[in-house]
């Protein structure tokens, strides 16, 4: 059965994409929150590393597996607003109180901290997913024109970059205002818990899905899902190709500050070069993603966007450490392409969706998302895990001057290892099917059955 589609199929206007955009902006301000809260548990609730860290731990596995339980769920909504959009009306404020409540100190023993953040981290971590994986599906659900899709994505990847940039300069900014750093975290919580929920309520109320399936649910069942997602040869390759660019991109910005606080002798440019390649990475995912991916195979960008990583990276590896200017102006370069890394293998998962309900009837875009959701908490684990192996097997030991080997295991942990990732990101685009010829042939048929 083929996807029903509103009448005529209208394409997405400006502020639709904005509304997108603005649930991404919400739904990352408030994840955002993950990047102090170990601090915050060591330096202001009173836990230790080790327990925030296994909390973490604990968390991220239960995560994983709560990601394919909403994609399998998302499967089987059918309601007056689609199957994607009732997830983000009944879970922004939910996911905006508990992001407040993770920055929260009650006064507990040390047993009862433990509990609370452990709880709220787990409630924190599954509301992400309730809220994140169909905010993320709706641009398959928006538009099937491959053109369109690419822009969604563009949006969809600015509003994320700008809610993690706003959590990231805001968290802190607002902490100081306050007497002590507990209640400045505590009313940081609650200001950016509210703006996080008003933003997602926005892209609720702002968005349409116009391409739905009907009557899929009894089709999809747990098994019949295991079975679409590893007989969907698009879907499998380019999942493999989202775990290793993401893995590829953790690497490198795990290491970053370790790189410019030991091997350049200089931490404060890592927060001079996050920043401006940030915004520029701004402006070349919305050229890329507006201009770029219309007129040429979405294939060949990432390609050649990974090929570039890979070059940058190789002239970083061999640049004198004294050559401060010069790698300063790559790393930002280097970070700007950060963003189009990231947005290839989102931008081509609707052609997926697409493919698959033209090839079976059957969108799957729930699962689908789900899939790359669940690769992400992966390879956020594998990326991790790495970066410790290296520098540990190094000799890397913390605020020392470090050894030369300590210095090279740096240098392969954010060039040579995120190269080998970009080498087989390239490898794995090569043996993806679906290419620019295909999707217009499909588009064409898809028009034609409408």
């Amino acid at each position: 059965m083929q996807p029903s589609i509103s009448a005529e199929l209208p394409k997405p206007g400006f502020s639709e994409k904005l509304a997108f955009a603005m649930g991404a902006t919400g739904k990352d301000l408030l994840f955002g929150f993950s990047n102090f809260l170990l601090f915050f548990y060591t330096d202001v609730f009173g836990i230790s590393a080790v327990i925030g860290g296994t909390i973490f731990l604990v968390a991220r596995i239960i995560d994983a597996f709560t990601d394919l339980l909403v994609g399998y769920a998302i499967e089987h909504t059918h309601t007056k607003w689609g199957k994607l959009r009732p997830y983000i009306l009944y879970g922004a404020i939910p996911f905006g109180v508990i992001s407040a409540l993770s920055f929260y100190s009650p006064d507990l023993a040390e047993t009862g901290k433990i509990a609370y953040a452990a709880i709220i981290y787990v409630l924190y971590m599954i509301l992400y997913s309730f809220v994140g994986i169909p905010h993320a599906a709706m641009n398959a659900a928006i538009t099937r024109d491959p053109k369109e899709s690419a822009s969604l994505s563009g949006f969809l990847l600015i509003g994320s970059t700008i809610g993690m940039l706003g959590a990231n300069v805001g968290i802190m900014s607002i902490t100081a205002q306050f007497p002590t750093p507990k209640l400045g975290f505590q009313w940081a919580g609650i200001i950016f818990g509210a703006i996080g929920a008003i933003l997602l309520l926005i892209c609720f109320a702002k968005t349409k899905e116009r391409i739905t399936d009907n009557n899929q649910a009894n089709k999809f069942t747990l098994g019949y899902a295991i079975k679409f997602i590893f007989s969907n040869k698009p879907l499998m390759i380019l999942a493999l190709i989202h775990l290793m660019t993401i893995i590829g991109i953790l690497m490198r910005m795990t290491v970053m500050l370790y790189y410019f606080k030991y091997n350049i002798g200089n931490e404060s440019l890592f927060v001079a070069v996050s920043l401006v390649g940030a915004l520029l990475g701004l402006a070349l995912v919305y050229i890329v993603s507006t201009f770029v991916m219309s007129r040429f195979d979405k294939r060949n960008v990432l390609i050649a966007a990974s090929l570039i990583s890979v070059i940058m990276n190789t002239v970083l590896y061999f640049m004198p450490y004294t050559s401060i200017t010069a790698i300063v102006v790559f790393m930002t370069l280097s970070m700007a392409l950060i963003s189009v890394l990231v947005l290839g293998p989102w931008s081509m998962l609707p052609d997926v969706v697409a493919y698959s309900s033209w090839k079976t009837g059957t969108r799957g875009d729930g699962v689908s998302y789900a899939v790359f959701n669940f690769l992400q908490k992966v390879a956020m684990a594998i990326g991790g895990a790495l970066c410790g192996l290296v520098l540990d097997s190094t000799g890397y030991v913390p605020n020392v001057v470090q050894s030369e080997s300590a210095l090279q295991g740096i240098s392969h942990s954010i060039f040579t290892l995120p190269s080998i990732a970009s080498i087989i990101v390239i490898l794995l685009v090569i043996l993806y099917p679906l290419k620019r010829t295909e999707l217009t042939i499909m588009q064409q048929t898809n028009q034609t059955n409408a």
